[in-house]
Formats: structure tokens, C-alpha cells, sequence
């Protein structure tokens, strides 16, 4: 197993184009709702390699592959790859920004570029925020920063109903109806 978390840190991620050209096969790893990660029903319990693998990550026509240095290797996501771990509210001049941090892909900024959604996942009928980290890939707001986001949010109104706003780098993200 050392030898292949090697070859695949070599590897590296190769372009979208590129990725799509490698065979296809499947892994027995899922990504469970809570963040963490098993192979064949067993955690896996060293962070590297989660990391690694969260790198190496990608969401083709609804099904997320892990790109090996050969092959795209399809495995079992029950929500969303990433969790949002922490929160953290950064005020300036030029108002306000939320920073979040992932469980294994690092820490990013809502805005333009890392906007914050509600999604539905498929076990729940309510919509949850999550947040996108990069290449269509999105991080679920776990409980406890979830808390938080709403504690900074400010009662305002989207489309004539009244929502909980967020604002962020001078974008509004609604989380939920009031």
C-alpha cells in the first residue's frame, strides 16, 4: 500500500481531459456522512492518506472517482466528499468574510469563488448548507459550525420571503427560510 500512496503522490493530478482518458475501475472506499473515510468496511485512521486521496478526488456524470497514476477508481460517497470542520467570521473595512475549514481539503473563503449552497442530501428532506471547495466538489457545513454561520446571519428577504442571510466578501447566502 506504501508503494502505491507513492506512485500516486508522483502522479499527481492530471488535467480534467486527461483524467477522463484513464481506464475506469472501482475501489471498495466510501466517504461517509459524518467525514471520514473506510476501505472494505474498515476507518481509515492515517490523515495523509485521507488527504491524499481527498486531493486526488474528482465528480464525473455523478459519480466521484479517486484518479490513480493509471486508472480513475470509482468509490461510494453517502453525501458529500468534504465537511466543514470550523468557521470563522473575519471583519474589515470592506466587510465581511466567513473562513471555513475542511476536514481534508484545507481551508477556504465563501465568496465568488467558494460560494455557500443548501442542498439536499439524499437521506434528509431538508436543505443543508455546503460549500464548495473546488472542481464541482462540496463540503457539508457539519452541526457545530452550522451554529455559527447562523448565529452571523441577519434576518433579511430573498425573492419576497424571509430568509437567514450570511454575507460574505460582499455576497449574500441564504441559510434557510425564517
Amino acid at each position: 500500500m506504501t508503494d502505491d500512496l507513492q506512485r500516486l503522490q508522483l502522479a499527481g493530478r492530471a488535467s480534467r481531459a486527461a483524467a477522463l482518458k484513464l481506464r475506469k475501475g472501482k475501489i471498495d472506499i466510501v466517504i461517509h456522512r459524518d467525514g471520514h473515510w473506510s476501505y472494505r468496511g474498515t476507518p481509515i485512521l492515517r490523515e495523509a492518506m485521507v488527504r491524499l486521496f481527498a486531493q486526488q478526488l474528482w465528480l464525473f456524470e455523478g459519480h466521484y472517482y479517486i484518479q490513480a497514476p493509471e486508472q480513475l477508481l470509482r468509490i461510494e460517497v453517502e453525501d458529500l466528499p468534504y465537511t466543514v470542520i470550523t468557521a470563522s467570521r473575519v471583519n474589515s473595512s470592506s466587510g465581511q468574510r466567513i473562513v471555513v475549514q475542511t476536514n481534508c481539503a484545507g481551508e477556504v473563503t465563501v465568496g465568488e469563488a467558494h460560494p455557500l449552497v443548501l442542498s439536499k442530501p439524499s437521506a434528509r428532506a431538508e436543505a443543508l448548507p455546503a460549500v464548495l471547495v473546488r472542481d464541482n466538489l462540496y463540503a457539508r457545513v457539519l452541526r457545530n459550525p452550522y451554529y455559527q454561520l447562523v448565529e452571523w446571519g441577519e434576518p433579511g428577504e430573498i425573492n419576497g420571503q424571509p430568509t437567514l442571510i450570511l454575507h460574505s466578501q460582499n455576497c449574500r447566502y441564504a441559510l434557510g427560510e425564517l
